[in-house]
């Protein structure tokens, strides 16, 4: 689903049918694994046997038991983590009846990354709150994928890949471009909900990002400032 740590699930569907709902009670979690429960009734998927986990993309998460009971812990040993990687396991038992076309189109919707509040950013401890969710601040988004280590740019680290805020990013132009965002569009706010494509050049997608909310990424006294237009 994503690489770094997400919110819980809240949606899955085969093909165009929710098969499950968030309910708040129907996915009981211990350390970011997820074990769904509580499926929908009343549609052609209802009598099939489905098991499903989700892992939130923790880096120290631990192995999913549905998949190892399933191949073997032989074929999928307990150092099989897949540490930052949010991810559904997500078993089918074989039924003609439910699965009359094949395997179903799978969609899965999810809460957001946990990403820096740019506004809580001390550059001097190196100390900041996460925020989490869909509709992210721009300014929250664009800092994130500029000081990513593991899918951005990795910027704001010294040479030993320590976090350093404000070594190569003006936080502060961040900060008040999250304002700007926060009170524009009559107060409404400009929010980012998507995916980046992580094939493309980090350049293509820093000016995907920062038109999307008509801004400029400016280089200036040996760092970035994030400026709206």
């Amino acid at each position: 689903v994503a690489e770094g740590q997400t919110g819980p699930p809240k949606q899955i569907l085969f093909g165009d049918v929710i098969i499950w709902q968030d309910n708040g009670s129907n996915r009981p979690e211990s350390d970011g694994e997820y074990i769904l429960n509580g499926f929908a009734s009343g549609n052609e998927y209802s009598g099939a046997q489905i098991n499903i986990n989700y892992h939130d993309g923790r880096d120290n998460q631990e192995v999913d038991s549905l998949i190892q009971g399933s191949v073997g812990s032989g074929n999928w040993p307990d150092t099989a983590k897949l540490g930052g990687v949010a991810y559904f396991a997500i078993k089918l038992k074989a039924n003609a009846d439910a699965y009359a076309g094949g395997v179903p189109v799978i969609t899965v919707v999810v809460e957001g990354k946990h990403i820096k509040n740019v506004s809580t950013i001390n550059t001097t401890t190196n100390t900041y709150s996460n925020t989490v969710g869909d509709s992210q601040n721009p300014a929250d988004v664009i800092y994130d994928y500029l000081t990513n280590k593991r899918y951005g740019k990795g910027m704001d680290h010294d040479s030993s890949g320590n976090y350093d805020a404000g070594l190569d990013i003006d936080v502060e132009s961040f900060v008040a471009a999250r304002s700007h965002y926060a009170s524009a569009n009559s107060g409404n706010g400009i929010k980012f909900n998507g995916v980046i494509p992580t094939a493309a050049r980090i350049y293509d997608n820093v000016e995907m990002l920062t038109l999307s909310c008509n801004s400029s990424l400016v280089y200036t006294a040996g760092k970035y400032r994030l400026v709206p237009r």
